[in-house]
């Protein structure tokens, strides 16, 4: 059981270890920053954000956090 148990986590790591390795080789597509998650503001939005405190308004650079 045990040694399943380590093989099984041997290829795990290797599974994520190729993964990772496959995606930090993909390019980012032109215009990207590379990051997903956050997307900037645009001041011509039609979304109000009136109800915001604006702690990030000033914040021009992306740092992936929402």
């Amino acid at each position: 059981m045990q040694q399943s148990i380590e093989q099984l986590r041997d290829e795990f790591h290797a599974e994520m270890d190729a993964f990772i390795q496959r995606e930090l080789a993909r390019p980012n597509p032109p215009g990207s920053s590379g990051c997903s998650v956050h997307q900037p503001r645009h001041p011509d939005s039609s979304i109000s954000d009136d109800d915001d405190d604006d702690d990030d308004a000033d914040d021009d650079e992306d740092d992936c956090f929402a």
